[in-house]
């Protein structure tokens, strides 16, 4: 049943009586948790002298037609009356009260009149629980985990615990003690085992009973938390001695340990391929084979503290931040393709931001990424890059991922306590994406990122070293009860689903293809003219009719592969393939030439698909494949002539 709360004000007047009366309410407390108590005030001022003979206020809470409670009042004075309800609230949500009230009077002729107003909604927030642990709970940077059964969810704490609650009501199921402050977010596999770091040094993996089962030490304190490929039995980690280290996941063995060129505050992620991707603040981006060898590094200008989101065709999102905050003009928004070249990292776009983002970005179902910054704005921009869209501003720093749930809503809080929800398809650039709900926490949000499960989001709070861990009801409707992690998201939370597991949910022939290198390179200024061709790589085996088609009787001709501005009509290209379909050429036709100081602009339409994968897959690039490049004027052939080499005569007389 929908659960509403609707308040109705009944006034019986004298005979002849104007509208004209003052009525007013407020509510003691706006957010609250289930079980606590809320003082409604009502204030009336009658109109002059006129004195009404009885007021009576009515509360509908379960919008089932029943008076719940009514307060009546006799003989009130001129002066009025100012009274107060007192009301528990005993589920959690999300209710308006919106109050109206009556106004009934008796005409000279007997006929009877009423008068109807409604007053301003009050909105009152009531928290699922909030779980303090007595006195001994301090700061939650830890972001949730939740078990299989979504029963219980695990934090740790900085009073060198990892907790268990139960998700019901809030209650502690147990608590398993470290020799440190437990910053890393814990990570459950399919059998409820728990793992996560502490500042101790030491991993651990916990029973869902909370026992151990073991323990493997590190050479320094541990704030990364694990990413588990449960295929492999392996668990991936990083430590602040600066390396990432594969442990067996059943036995805690230590299978290899790869050292960066500093320390590592940022999770693991793993890939399609079981690479992992990892982020160190040697401002290097690493790509780590399953058996601890680099496949390739990228070197990003500034330090890298949160962990890279994963896109359907293996995209990495990252963000760069000062370790102890400051603008930096180096700090972005970087875009990486997961394939690497020759050692290196292929970036596809950079977007410079001097906040910087601390946080992890995440995706939504429409394909752009959101962050977080410490200029306190939660940003959203186009997966193909562009210009950061601001969704909402907060009053402090956003240094935790938001999380993007099941009905196109995106969950954020900040350093100011406030926790929102925001609807992401409805608002604009100049105030931000509609607001639905907000809950002030009064308690920081510092690194820990909401985690979503079967219509609750649970979140911890940090302030003086007191915290919280809170469980917050997702929708403003009541009936909708099965929010979850966003399906339609490759990425929808810091680490992916509610297990934080940190690892994609795409295999490898499932991933979407993806534009890997072009020919020109991208904002290329000094393209030759006497070229005839560009070209574009792609990471799978394309099928050729998805870039050009030539027209028939039963069909019309499909170009996907265009350079502008060329004035001849697409079909008068010449379209050829190779290195078995991955890499398609493009080659002017005869009568056409590029000319100098130009800028041209090629692209691949998205509508272009991989060869042989299933229907249900990620056939398609993500998105318009546009890159611009200039030319120069002719040049001159490079000889590379050296005295007495005889290269010169060579290449004109073919010696």
């Amino acid at each position: 049943m929908r659960t509403a709360f609707f308040l109705f004000v009944c006034i019986i007047c004298h005979a002849g009586a104007v509208f004209a009366e003052s009525f007013n309410f407020k509510a003691s407390e706006q957010y609250i948790v289930k079980g606590e108590a809320i003082d409604f005030t009502f204030t009336y001022d009658p109109y002059d002298d006129y004195i009404p003979e009885q007021l009576t206020i009515e509360f509908n809470y379960q919008d089932d037609h029943t008076i719940e409670h009514t307060v009546s009042f006799d003989d009130m004075d001129k002066t009025g009356i100012e009274t107060s309800y007192t009301m528990v609230f005993d589920q959690a949500g999300y209710f308006d009260c919106r109050p109206t009230f009556r106004i009934t009077r008796v005409d000279e002729n007997g006929k009877m009149h009423r008068v109807t107003k409604q007053l301003e909604c009050i909105r009152i927030g009531v928290a699922n629980w909030k779980f303090t642990a007595g006195d001994s709970l301090g700061c939650i940077e830890s972001t949730p985990a939740l078990s299989p059964d979504g029963a219980t969810v695990y934090v740790g704490s900085e009073d060198q615990h990892l907790y268990a609650v139960n998700t019901e009501d809030g209650t502690e199921v147990w608590r398993f003690p470290t020799s440190g402050p437990v910053n890393s977010s814990p990570a459950v596999d399919s059998s409820g085992n728990i793992f996560f770091g502490s500042e101790d040094g030491t991993v651990y993996c916990v029973t869902p009973g909370g026992n151990l089962t073991w323990s493997h030490g590190t050479g320094d304190s541990i704030y990364s938390s694990p990413a588990l490929d449960q295929d492999q039995n392996r668990l991936y980690i990083g430590s602040a001695d600066s390396c990432l280290y594969a442990l067996d996941s059943e036995t805690g063995e230590r299978f290899w340990k790869f050292k960066t060129g500093s320390k590592i505050v940022s999770s693991p992620v793993i890939g399609n391929d079981k690479t992992i991707y990892i982020g160190s603040l040697d401002h290097c981006l690493y790509a780590i084979a399953p058996d601890g060898k680099e496949r390739w590094k990228f070197e990003a200008a500034s330090e890298i503290l949160n962990s890279p989101a994963l896109d359907s065709d293996g995209t990495l999102f990252f963000g760069t931040a000062s370790f102890r905050g400051g603008v930096n003009d180096n700090n972005g928004l970087y875009a990486l393709s997961s394939i690497g070249k020759e050692g290196k990292g292929i970036q596809k776009w950079f977007v410079k931001h001097a906040s910087g983002f601390p946080g992890t970005p995440v995706i939504d179902s429409a394909g752009s990424v959101c962050v977080g910054s410490n200029d306190n704005n939660l940003y959203g921009i186009n997966r193909n890059g562009g210009q950061l869209i601001m969704y909402r501003k907060f009053s402090n720093d956003l240094l935790a991922s938001p999380a993007i749930g099941s009905n196109d809503y995106i969950f954020a809080g900040a350093r100011d306590g406030i926790f929102c929800g925001l609807d992401l398809f409805k608002g604009d650039e100049r105030y931000g994406r509609k607001e639905y709900w907000k809950y002030d926490l009064s308690l920081p949000v510092t690194t820990s990122s909401p985690v979503i499960n079967n219509g609750y989001l649970y979140v911890g709070t940090c302030g003086y070293s007191k915290g919280a861990l809170f469980s917050l009801f997702c929708d403003i409707k009541i009936e909708k009860t099965e929010t979850s992690p966003s399906e339609d998201s490759p990425w929808p939370q810091f680490r992916n689903l509610s297990d934080n597991a940190g690892i994609t949910k795409f295999r490898s022939d499932t991933i979407a293809p993806e534009i890997v290198i072009t020919d020109p390179e991208k904002d290329a200024a000094d393209f030759d003219i006497n070229r005839r061709s560009i070209s574009v790589t792609f990471s799978k085996k394309m099928e050729k009719t998805s870039i050009f088609k030539p027209a028939t009787d039963d069909e019309e001709a499909y170009y996907g592969f265009s350079i502008e501005p060329i004035d001849s009509p697409p079909e008068e290209f010449d379209i050829t393939w190779h290195n078995n379909d991955t890499v398609c050429e493009i080659t002017l036709p005869e009568n056409e030439s590029f000319k100098p100081y130009v800028e041209y602009t090629a692209s691949i339409l998205s509508k272009a698909y991989a060869a042989n994968m299933p229907e249900e897959s990620n056939r398609s690039i993500l998105y318009n494949g546009t890159w611009t490049f200039n030319t120069v004027e002719e040049q001159e052939p490079e000889y590379n002539y050296s005295p007495g080499s005889g290269c010169f005569l060579s290449l004109f007389f073919g010696l």
